[in-house]
Order: C-alpha cells, then sequence, then structure tokens
C-alpha cells in the first residue's frame, strides 16, 4: 500500500510485477489403440509405466501389436501414455445375487470385459457386520496359482453395505467407487414394503429408570426424544401405554408406534418394539446410546443397547455365500475391424474416444501393421484426420510386405499430411511370449518413445534424430 506522507523525505513503494510465469505442457503423451486382454473399451486410460499397463490391460499378449508398442515406448524413455481398448464380442463376467427366496438383489460383473474376471469369486458375510439384521459385508477375491498349487486371495472386502439407496452405505455406491475389480447395481423390480423396527431385549419388570428418555433418529433423518411419565412400572402393557403417550406427546403419532414383541420383532409380549410406520427402504428406528439408569440402557432397546434393529431395506438383503463363481463367463473378445479402430465421433468409440481427453500429442495404431492394405489405408487416413483436428502427431506403422521399392509409393497414394510420420522397416525385438525369440514388430511404439526421451532430455526443438536417438529394446532392423 502507499506510504502515508507525514514528513518531507525519500520515500520507496514497491509494486507488484505484472510477470507471470509459463507453465510447461506435456509435448508427448502419447496415445495407443488397438486391442488388449483388459481395459474399459472405448475409453482412453492413462497409464504412466508398463507395470501401470500390466494392472489395468493385462500386460503383452500374443494377439496384440498394441501391447509390445506400450513395452517399446516405456522402455525407450516414453512416460505418459493413453489406451484405447478396441475388441469386438467381448463380455463381463456377471454374477447374480439373490437373498433367501431367492430372488436375484444384486447384479454384479467385473469391472470391465474379459477373461481375467472369470477368476473372480465373490462372498456375502452376514455375521462380522455392525448391524446383523440389516447390513452384510462383500468380500471379492481371485483364483491364483502359486507354486502349482491353485489358491484364493481375498482382494477386497467392503463392509457393512445396505441395499437403502439413501444411505451412505449403499452397496452399489460403496463398492462402485472404491473397487478395481467389481461394479454393483441393485436389482430392479424390487418392491420394499418392510417397515424398520427396533426391539429391546427381554424386560424384566417392575422398571423404575432414574431417566426416562428414549432419543434416536427416525426414517434415517428424523431425530426424536420421547419423554416417559413419571412413576414405577409394573408390566408391558403399562410400558407400551407409557411410551405410545410419549410419542403422541412427541407429535410422533403418525410416524412411529409402540408394541410389544419377542425379541425377534414378532408377535409377544416380552420385549418393547418402537416400529417406524413409513413403508420403504428408508424405514428405520435408529436408537442412540443410553446413559446408565437411562430406559433404553436398563431394557437393552435398540442395537447401541444390545437389543436389535431392522430396516425396511433388510428384505432383500443378499444370502451368505462362499466364493462364488459367476453366472455368466467372461469373454476377451477378438480384435476390432477396421470400422471399430475408426470409431464413432458421436458414440467417442475406437480412437475418437481420444475426443474427450484434453490433450494427446502423438497417435500410434500398431494394428496396422499386419491389416491388409485397403483396411490399413482406411485406418491410416482417418487417424490423421483425428491428428490433424487434435494438433496431434500420428506415427504411422506401414502394413507387412512393402519394400524399398515400393513402401514411398504406397504411403504417399494413402496419405499427405503434415501431421504424421512413416518409418520404415520395421523394428524387431526380443519377444518375452516366445522364448525371446526375435520378432518383427510395428516400429510406432518405439519411435514414439524415442521422441519422448528426445523432449525430455534435450527438448521440442531438438529432432527424435541423430546419434542419441538410439532404439533400445531392438535387436535389428527387418529386413524389407
Amino acid at each position: 500500500m502507499p506510504a502515508t506522507l507525514n514528513y518531507p523525505g525519500v520515500y520507496i513503494e514497491e509494486v507488484p510485477s505484472g510477470v507471470r510465469t509459463i507453465t510447461g505442457v506435456a509435448t508427448s503423451i502419447t496415445a495407443f489403440v488397438g486391442f488388449t486382454r483388459r481395459g474399459t473399451p472405448n475409453k482412453a486410460e492413462f497409464v504412466s509405466s508398463f507395470a501401470d499397463f500390466e494392472r489395468s490391460h493385462g500386460g503383452l499378449d500374443r494377439e496384440s501389436p498394441l501391447s509390445y508398442g506400450v513395452r517399446q515406448f516405456f522402455f525407450n524413455g516414453g512416460t505418459q501414455a493413453l489406451v484405447v481398448r478396441v475388441a469386438s464380442g467381448f463380455a463381463s463376467a456377471a454374477w447374480a445375487l439373490g437373498d433367501a427366496t431367492p430372488t436375484t438383489v444384486l447384479d454384479a460383473t467385473a469391472a470391465n470385459p474379459g477373461v481375467w474376471g472369470n477368476n473372480l469369486r465373490l462372498s456375502i458375510d452376514r455375521i462380522n457386520v455392525r448391524n446383523p439384521d440389516a447390513e452384510f459385508n462383500l468380500i471379492v477375491s481371485q483364483l491364483v496359482v502359486q507354486g502349482g498349487v491353485s489358491q484364493v486371495q481375498v482382494l477386497e472386502t467392503h463392509r457393512n453395505l445396505t441395499l437403502n439407496s439413501q444411505s451412505s452405505s449403499f452397496a452399489p455406491s460403496v463398492v462402485n467407487g472404491a473397487s478395481q475389480v467389481l461394479r454393483l447395481q441393485r436389482a430392479a423390480g424390487l418392491t420394499f414394503d418392510q417397515a424398520g423396527f427396533a426391539v429391546s431385549k427381554v424386560v424384566i419388570f417392575p422398571l423404575n429408570p432414574a431417566l426416562r428418555t428414549i432419543s434416536g433418529t427416525l426414517d434415517g433423518s428424523t431425530p426424536f426424544r420421547l419423554e416417559l411419565g413419571l412413576g414405577a412400572i409394573a408390566d408391558m402393557t403399562a410400558l407400551v401405554t407409557s411410551v405410545g403417550a410419549a410419542i403422541t406427546s412427541a407429535g410422533l403419532g403418525t410416524r412411529l408406534s409402540a408394541s410389544s414383541s419377542v425379541e425377534d420383532g414378532s408377535a409377544g409380549t416380552t420385549c418393547l418394539k418402537l416400529s417406524s410406520l413409513l413403508i420403504g427402504e428408508n424405514s428405520a428406528v435408529v436408537l442412540g446410546k443410553g446413559a446408565t439408569g437411562e430406559l433404553p440402557a436398563l431394557i437393552g432397546m435398540g442395537l447401541a443397547n444390545g437389543g436389535r434393529e431392522v430396516t425396511g431395506d433388510a428384505k432383500f438383503r443378499p444370502v451368505a455365500v462362499s466364493d462364488v463363481v459367476p453366472n455368466i463367463p467372461g469373454n476377451d473378445g477378438t480384435r476390432g475391424t477396421a470400422t471399430e479402430l475408426i470409431g464413432s465421433p458421436s458414440a467417442k468409440t475406437g480412437m475418437q474416444a481420444l475426443l474427450d481427453v484434453d490433450l494427446f500429442n502423438l497417435l500410434c495404431v500398431p494394428e496396422t501393421f499386419d491389416m491388409a492394405d485397403a483396411q490399413a489405408e482406411i485406418v491410416i487416413q482417418n487417424a490423421a484426420q483425428l491428428c490433424e483436428s487434435r494438433r496431434a502427431f500420428l506415427i504411422v506403422d506401414v502394413p507387412l510386405g512393402k519394400t524399398l521399392d515400393d513402401v514411398a509409393s504406397w504411403i504417399n497414394g494413402v496419405l499427405q499430411s503434415r501431421n504424421a510420420a512413416t518409418y520404415f522397416p520395421a523394428v524387431k525385438i526380443a519377444d518375452p511370449l516366445d522364448q525371446f525369440r526375435a520378432r518383427s514388430m510395428a516400429p510406432s511404439g518405439t519411435l514414439a518413445g524415442v521422441y519422448s526421451r528426445t523432449d525430455a532430455e534435450r527438448g521440442v526443438w531438438k529432432a527424435p534424430a541423430g546419434t542419441d536417438a538410439t532404439l533400445k529394446g531392438v535387436a535389428q532392423i527387418a529386413l524389407p
């Protein structure tokens, strides 16, 4: 702020500079489009290492040129990649979890399509939960082979779930937000026609509690407090009458009722029962923890005091099961056609899934390497158009069978774009899935890694060429 000028002299005022630093942006985010065994189809998914790719898309696969391209990309210095899985005929492993009726109450599917989901196993536990009358645990395990022996390993445990869509413990919301391998959906058509209630332990009379307050929450959102009258309570009829009068005094006569029951809530005269008059999944009576000498603590009223609480959504709780296999097996599918690789801009499928991405700099479609010429031409042309519209750069993989005599004329006939480059011939890479025998591979992933390494070490003004542009992991160049 300006100094206050009170007397003659020299005053100095510092003014903030208007200069702002320019934040650098990535220059070699590489998008790969093609077939993988895992991953969400038609969605660009970010990976920052080959280990990431193994976890999310299954790693190397003989049927996936893309997988070798991604491996070479990171091996040659790449750091950021986007992978779009394109496949035909895929299916996700699926389970139908039912209640004791049995009615299907939860539909579960593997997080993405593929045979990998067939090794998942689901278990339901209704004992080791916070409320054994209303909640359940979902345990997700995987069948693995270690030392030649098959065994089931627990991957995830989701605890204290319910089927109340208004609850923070709603099973699909909890699982879909946290699980890496499973997706849940509540089965359609379920009619929740049960009222929630709380039950005490067996009551011993006469009662003359020092504190005569019953407090809690009704139907998930309404707090209540019941104040019982003075005097000893001789029997169950007197207790029900006194609680009923407190309900009326609290203005809850249309929402809460008192009656007698046995400990499971069915008809009887040994326990006190508070029932919600709301019918539906959100119906519930939850009692607070009673203080020493308070009525709920004396009679064990509600879950917090040793009693029981049954909610409206508990009607459709899944039955306890152990290590259930999928009802419907998953399927990897097969490599997509040229049309599927190109995809639809409106549906954001195939390479058009990259329209949902903020930024990518390089594009590789390694499957054109072993496509028929006519199909490869269409894919390459559409990939170049996408790159031009997104200011990206396409690294073209020339189909097999081209020679030094015809490759230039072929590529010039297919594509004339300043947003594309062709590298020829192919590279030979030691294949870990074939006892490390040299195998001809599409070169785009290797070159994209070189681009990325050059940008990081020298900057974008340095061409990815020269003595520094070594091809790592390449055994030799394939003879054209």
